[in-house]
Formats: C-alpha cells, structure tokens, sequence
C-alpha cells in the first residue's frame, strides 16, 4: 500500500518564516503533528511507501521515512485523485493507496490500523474504487438514520452509499463536516479508478497523457486546463463506495488555537518558547527567538511571534 500524506493549507508564521508553512509541520514546541503520524505509520505499516502530498507550496520534506515528494496544484479532491491513481499507475507502483490529511491525528492509532487491514484482506473491499473513513461519533448515527443511501454490511462498521454523495461539499463545507463527523481519509485502489476513468473517451484521453507525461517534460498548464473541464464527481461517486466507521477518535488541526490540544502547556494553558517574563497572560502562543526580553502583562487569546526584530502580535 502506499501512504499519502495530504499536506493541509499553510499558515502564515512570519516572521518565525518567510514561507507559509502547513500547521502539522509546525515543530518549534517538539515534534510535530507530521512526525508522530509518519511515526505512527512506520511503526504499523514499515513495508509500506509514505508519499507527502503539496498542494499550494513546495516543503522539501527530507525524512529516510518518506519515499518521495509530489507537488499537486490542484483544489477539486476528484482532481487530486485523478492525479494521484495516474501518478501510481505510471511507474507501476502498488495499486492500494491511502489518502491521509496531514493536519488529522488518530486518537486511537491501534483500531484504525485494525480498520485498515480489514480492508486490506477483503478481496471486494480492497479491490474497490474507493472507500471513505467517517468518525464513529453520535452524529454519524443519526445522519444513517435519517438518511436512506446507506446499507450496513452486517457484522461490521462497513456501509455501502446507495446515492450519489458530494465528497467535495463534506471537505470544504466546515458545517457539514462536523455534522457527519467526516474525516477526510479515503482508500482507493489506482487501477480501479482507472477503469473508471477509461471508460469514457475524453477521460481516457486525459488519463493516458497524465500517465505519461509524469516524469518527462510535458505542458503541464495545458493538461491541468483540460482537467478542470471534465466533471470527475459523477464518473467516481457513482460507483457506490464503501464508507468506514473508525470508532477511535480523531482531532483536525486548522488554526493556531489549536495546537493548544498538541503542545504541552503552562498551568494558564500558554505554550511558551523564548525570553519572556508575563504576568495573567493566558490561552496564548508566545514565541521569541530574539535576545531581548518582551514583557507582556493582562493578555488573552495573544498570538507573539518575534524574530529578525519584528515582533507580531495579534488576537487567536
């Protein structure tokens, strides 16, 4: 199987750096999100590939852990797929892909593994097109319950959606993620997606040019152009995907006050790095990787970022 972690969009840290950085790289308090999941899947999957995923600037990750790099400048999760099982397919690589957002931590790492296996070993399931991994909370219940394109398999946490179901509106609409308790993980077999994709000729097309032109010098402008213009949502969700119940837990790290949940914090709930001296300061992330002492007194929910003698601060 190979390992994709989806790189989740930057965040501005300046003046700690110039470039955008994704929250789960974030490491000045320890180690990052990043690195306790590539830690994770190591441990559990040692034999598997680990490919990182960038979508909007270039991180140069260098880890023994991560096979390789790919830069993907494209929004549309139909898209993102498209490329990825044409990337997979064109140097002949293991077919069975898991797509893993990077800012997302696994509050329970041993039963989504389980998850993950069972899958692997199912002749039917793991051949499938694609499966989606939803969180086993109170909300996902009710949403089966009032909802009528879900078939339980018996005996387990496995559905199969009877209904065309809009993935995109569950990524990027924050309402009806919590709602249906959407993680964002999906599984996908490359080979089967690209039956998918091959059955219909403008698609195949497209396809076969992606195939090829990964690795060669190719217009790539152009070819992403050509992407855009053809509707990937109807040909891959009609294909009645399985969607999986994880009963573990999950946390998705988007903003900066979220990694108060990650880094260890003061008896205030501060996290703290840096030449400070602050008094009734709370729920705030203080960094200074300047000499200089800052004092700061009376504060709440502060963002303070200092370096190359610039000091920001604003409200999280």
């Amino acid at each position: 199987m190979v390992i994709t972690i989806n790189l989740s969009k930057p965040l501005d840290f300046y003046p700690l750096s110039e470039n955008f950085i994704p929250i789960e790289l974030f490491n000045i308090f320890g180690d990052s999100i990043f690195e306790e999941n590539l830690s994770s899947f190591s441990k559990f999957f040692p034999d598997f590939e680990i490919i990182v995923l960038e979508n909007e600037v270039k991180q140069n990750i260098v880890t023994e852990m991560v096979t390789g790099e790919l830069f993907l400048p494209v929004t549309s999760f139909y898209e993102k797929i498209f490329l990825l099982a044409s990337f997979i397919n064109s140097y002949n690589g293991d077919p069975k892909i898991l797509l893993f957002p990077g800012n997302l931590k696994i509050l329970d790492f041993k039963i989504f593994v389980d998850l993950v296996n069972v899958i692997l070993r199912n002749d039917i399931l793991y051949s499938h097109p694609i499966i989606f991994f939803v969180s086993g909370d109170e909300n996902f219940d009710n949403f089966v319950e009032k909802t009528c394109f879900l078939e339980k398999i018996e005996d387990t946490d496995i559905f199969i959606a009877k209904k065309f179901i809009s993935v995109s509106d569950y990524i990027t609409r924050k309402d009806k993620e919590n709602l249906f308790g959407f993680t964002g993980i999906f599984y996908m077999h490359s080979l089967k997606l690209k039956e998918i994709f091959c059955s219909v000729k403008e698609v195949a097309e497209l396809y076969f040019e992606f195939e090829e032109g990964w690795g060669n010098r190719v217009n790539w402008n152009n070819m992403f152009l050509k992407l855009k213009k053809i509707k990937l949502d109807e040909l891959i969700m009609n294909e009645n995907p399985f969607v999986v119940k994880y009963n573990g837990g999950v946390k998705r790290f988007s903003n900066f006050s979220d990694l108060f949940d990650f880094f260890k914090t003061d008896e205030n709930n501060n996290i703290v790095k840096g030449n400070f001296e602050y008094s009734n300061v709370k729920n705030s992330i203080l960094i200074n990787q300047e000499k200089i002492k800052i004092f700061l007194k009376n504060q709440t929910n502060i963002l303070c970022l200092a370096k190359n003698s610039i000091v920001r601060m604003e409200k999280i």
